[in-house]
């Protein structure tokens, strides 16, 4: 027998035990991993790759399975280990091809809805459904503003998607009750810093809530900050009667201070919002704030229609309410789509008030005989509404104007708005058919002026200015328009609302003609493994980093 022949029966005996040992300690192993407890067995897209932890072993293979055991007697690790490869191995090529799921939810936080990648790409490239108003304020107005903003403003703190607050710029916060209010005591986060790295102080937090006040949206700053005491350099007191321990999370009380060199002012959060010199003709650019790194978020607008040409042009991070790119994104691997909460409950504001009698019965009928009139993601109105227990608000709200006599047979809103439109359509079609105007009918009961106007009622888009002009009027028949479903401070929303319809005030104490009618949400479609993100209560999309806590800081 000759040299290589002895070496090829060596080698076929080695690993025909080698096999034999495999599977007589894969056995063992398995044992083991029951008695000791298995902490984690998923088969997703997003299983991370192989790491070591102190409390036990963590294995992963491809991006497709995870394996996770504690380990606590030596039983022939090496083997041991090859076994489990091996094992694991056999379980990555079956889940590879199954069908990966198009929405992923960390189970420690449902808040989270992709877990940040391990290094933060060079650019982000996210197109959101709004034009961008680059008019220097820190307020939201818009879709585009409103992501752009929540990465680069901060107020004390926010809350999460489940309603719970979090820290932000404040690290701990308690109250006191006392007659006729609240005393609340802040503590500043010492990591707090604005984009320079100047620590944010007490002071700075009074100083931007007293420019907030002089602003057109600052009504929560005008209350807040006389009502503010600065106790030391991180420590606030603050009275205030709002019943909503979440005030201080209203965006309108953002932490900023101005820059001469910038037409944005300066704020305290993970990016910055750079100069429109260096931004993309219909968008912003963000970069990361005390940091030298030279990640940049490039946020555009994006029309309805060129919604799915971003996706194929390689966006990030897209928004959208369009049911048809929700579906094109869903048969693309490449992509993740996950609906966002239920932000917005769409209304129908009536000019004429509804009887003291009406039954849930009745709004609910009228919400059923809408649901299927828009082309987006909805469900009939959910309660709780924070509008129908504005009985529980106090203090002066305004004068009750008398409304006005109305010739209008238009149901009206704001242009742009497919979901307003689609209500507003249905609205006048029910008004113009023979059963609508049946002295039972539900339009006859909530509605009348629109179901007396019958075939006469039309449909009409206005624009922004328009529609808030027309809105405080009240000459028109019915008015369709999106309200929050979550707010912060309800009282404060409540009189917002009287200020843009002085004259439902009128109506309030014969019950207040504001009838929901469905609850919308939107989608966010997400490239895998280029951005992790989470979504607060109201809607906001925050984008995560490995490197960084819950609060944006390290």
């Amino acid at each position: 027998m000759t040299e290589s022949s002895i070496f090829s029966v060596v080698f076929i005996w080695l690993t025909i035990r080698a096999i034999w040992l495999y599977v007589n300690r894969l056995g063992v192993l398995m044992l083991s991993m029951a008695n000791d407890g298995i902490t984690g067995f998923s088969c997703h897209a997003n299983a991370p790759l192989i790491s070591a932890q102190s409390s036990g072993v963590r294995l992963g293979v491809t991006s497709a399975f995870a394996l996770r055991w504690r380990h606590h007697r030596p039983i022939g690790f090496a083997v041991g280990r090859s076994a489990v490869l091996w094992f694991a191995a056999i379980v990555a090529e079956a889940c590879a091809g199954s069908h990966r799921p198009s929405v992923y939810l960390r189970e420690s936080d449902p808040c989270v809805l992709v877990a940040p990648p391990h290094s933060t790409p060079e650019s982000i490239t996210v197109a959101l459904p709004a034009a961008l108003d680059d008019a220097g304020q820190h307020q939201r107005r818009t879709t585009a503003e409103q992501f752009a903003v929540a990465q680069s403003y901060e107020t004390l703190f926010d809350v999460d998607c489940r309603g719970r607050p979090y820290p932000k710029l404040a690290r701990e916060w308690s109250v006191q009750l006392f007659e006729g209010g609240q005393r609340w005591e802040i503590t500043l986060d010492t990591s707090a810093r604005f984009w320079n790295g100047d620590r944010v102080t007490a002071n700075d937090v009074l100083a931007a809530w007293r420019l907030t006040a002089n602003t057109a949206s600052g009504a929560l700053a005008r209350l807040l900050a006389p009502a503010t005491a600065v106790i030391d350099d991180r420590t606030l007191f603050v009275l205030q009667s709002d019943s909503s321990q979440l005030i201080f999370a209203d965006p309108s009380l953002a932490i900023y201070r101005t820059r001469s060199e910038s037409r944005w002012r300066e704020g305290t959060g993970r990016f910055r919002i750079e100069s429109r010199d260096s931004a993309p003709a219909n968008g912003i650019t963000l970069g990361l704030a005390r940091s030298s790194a030279a990640s940049r978020v490039r946020v555009h607008s994006t029309s309805a229609s060129a919604a799915r040409d971003a996706l194929d042009a390689g966006a990030d991070l897209l928004v959208t309410d369009d049911p048809a790119i929700v579906a094109y994104a869903t048969h693309r691997d490449e992509l993740l789509t996950l609906p966002l909460p239920w932000d917005l409950t769409y209304v129908v504001l009536a000019s004429e008030s509804a009887r003291l009698d009406v039954s849930a019965t009745l709004r609910l009928t009228l919400a059923e005989l809408l649901a299927d009139a828009v082309r987006a993601d909805s469900r009939i109105a959910e309660p709780p509404l924070w509008w129908e227990s504005s009985h529980h608000c106090t203090g002066p709200v305004g004068t009750r104007p008398v409304a006005p006599a109305r010739t209008s047979s238009r149901v009206v809103y704001q242009s742009g708005d497919r979901v307003a439109q689609g209500l507003a359509e249905r609205l006048v079609a029910l008004a113009g058919s023979r059963s609508a105007r049946g002295a039972d009918s539900v339009l006859q009961t909530l509605l009348p002026r629109l179901s007396r106007a019958g075939a006469r009622a039309t449909a009409a888009a206005l624009s922004p200015s328009a529609f808030a002009a027309a809105l405080h009027a009240g000459y028109e028949v019915a008015y369709v328009l999106p309200l929050p479903r979550f707010a912060v401070a309800p009282c404060h929303d409540f009189a917002m609302l009287l200020r843009a319809a002085p004259w439902l005030e009128s109506a309030r104490t014969a019950g207040l003609p504001v009838f929901p009618l469905i609850d919308a949400r939107s989608f966010a479609i997400v490239r895998r493994g280029r951005l992790g993100l989470s979504v607060d209560a109201d809607g906001s999309l925050r984008l995560l980093d490995g490197a960084f806590g819950k609060n944006g800081r390290p």
